[in-house]
């Protein structure tokens, strides 16, 4: 490229920085008069367009790709942007063509596995992607998590089901007086929270007194991580309200009834609250007041928090068909939070593993077989928080080989295959 067209791209791109697109655009265009066979300039264009204007930027990828056919960066390139232009069939013809120069080019073969996740071809998709990784440049990454975040919510959140037979008190209640737990059911309390273990969160809360501060939080969390938000729903408002009642009477002890409180003050749960409150009304279709509430819930200063409130958003403004909103958000969770993007991943190719676990375990409480349910339990657990891929689970295949697990043939082969060879196995069909 002559040195002129490179100083009119450098221009282009420093113009498209400062927001001013039409004169990028003419020095671009200028680039390309004064090097007309060149692809990288237009390649250069494409990426400065990509964010504002997608589908022209595919239209000059993919042009880059006509004049440089033999370029694999440059078919791979032009996939990329037919793919966030929303043109799956493009995307995929184009990374195909760019291994057929490069069997190893890495980003052809994220962007022809998120095009098949994209056109619906879950399976083929997510088997792509675990065999073989995902191109983390930050704009491929962010649109992997949010096909797999959408994946994830298509094929229906799964979660270890609430022991059968546990009476649950009516949320909002009012204690008689004031009870302290003990020290032992708090930590039982604790433990099966950290863990994620919503049905010894049940069990524990048996055991704490409804005056607790963290009472409603936790059966509501409790309830979410059964995968029953519509038990969890009322919980979780009674809970919003007594923090606002309770952040209200710290505000005005502090600063004197006369002094006012500013509005966004008295609004203000916990944090930790509002992001769970989210997931909840997502789980009961109101994305509308997920969005809301998931929007309050970023402002923590928990990274924790802060990232599962950029994916709850997400998903709330997906839902309400916001799509670069929830693209936005989840490029920003798993930048703050690499681990999002493989545990994400790890989830959808393990769907159907944690569809299969689930009806074990319901059918291990119903014949009484405590010992089974816990391993159950635990694994569908292991699964949901560790983005790692699992190696031969010995206790799952010492359960199934005792034969007190009532599943059909199909349910018990998933379960067998997922035991002796991990995701792999179950993400490729058994092909792998």
């Amino acid at each position: 490229m002559p040195r002129a067209a490179w100083r009119l791209v450098a221009r282009g791109e420093v113009l498209a920085g400062h927001g001013d697109p039409e004169s990028a655009k003419k020095a671009f265009r200028d680039a390309a008069g004064a090097s007309p066979r060149d692809h990288r300039v237009l390649l250069r264009h494409a990426a400065a367009l990509a964010a504002t204007q997608p589908r022209e930027a595919a239209r000059l990828a993919r042009r880059a790709a006509e004049l440089a056919p033999s370029s694999s960066a440059a078919c791979a390139l032009a996939a990329m942007h037919a793919l966030f232009a929303g043109d799956n069939r493009a995307a995929e013809e184009l990374a195909t063509r760019a291994l057929s120069a490069e069997r190893e080019n890495g980003l052809a073969r994220t962007v022809r596995s998120l095009a098949a996740l994209a056109g619906g071809d879950h399976e083929r998709g997510v088997a792509g992607l675990v065999e073989y990784g995902i191109f983390e440049e930050r704009g491929v990454a962010g649109f992997a998590a949010l096909l797999l975040l959408r994946c994830w919510q298509a094929l229906g959140s799964v979660f270890p089901p609430a022991p059968a037979g546990l009476k649950l008190p009516a949320p909002g209640a009012t204690a008689s007086q004031v009870n302290r737990a003990s020290p032992r059911s708090r930590r039982a309390l604790h433990r099966a929270y950290s863990r994620g273990d919503g049905a010894n969160m049940l069990f524990a809360l048996r055991q704490i007194p409804s005056s607790d501060p963290d009472y409603e939080v936790a059966y509501a969390t409790a309830l979410h991580l059964c995968g029953r938000d519509d038990l969890a729903d009322p919980w979780v408002r009674v809970a919003l309200v007594r923090q606002r009642i309770e952040r209200l009477r710290q505000l005005s002890r502090r600063r004197g009834r006369e002094a006012g409180v500013p509005p966004d003050d008295v609004d203000t749960s916990e944090p930790e609250t509002l992001v769970l409150a989210a997931w909840i009304a997502l789980g009961v279709g109101d994305a509308r007041r997920a969005r809301k509430h998931a929007e309050r819930g970023s402002r923590t200063i928990n990274p924790f928090d802060r990232w599962d409130a950029r994916l709850a958003l997400a998903a709330a403004a997906d839902a309400g068909g916001d799509e670069p909103v929830a693209l936005a958000e989840v490029t920003l969770a798993v930048s703050e939070e690499p681990t999002v993007l493989r545990l994400l991943l790890h989830k959808v190719a393990l769907h159907s593993v944690l569809e299969t676990l689930r009806t074990a375990v319901e059918s291990a409480d119903r014949a009484g077989s405590v010992a089974a349910a816990s391993v159950l339990r635990e694994e569908m657990l292991r699964i949901l928080t560790d983005p790692r891929p699992p190696g031969p689970r010995r206790r799952l295949q010492r359960h199934l080989q005792e034969g007190w697990i009532t599943l059909g043939d199909d349910q018990a082969e998933v379960l067998r295959s997922y035991a002796q060879r991990g995701v792999r196995c179950v993400a490729g069909g058994g092909q792998r």
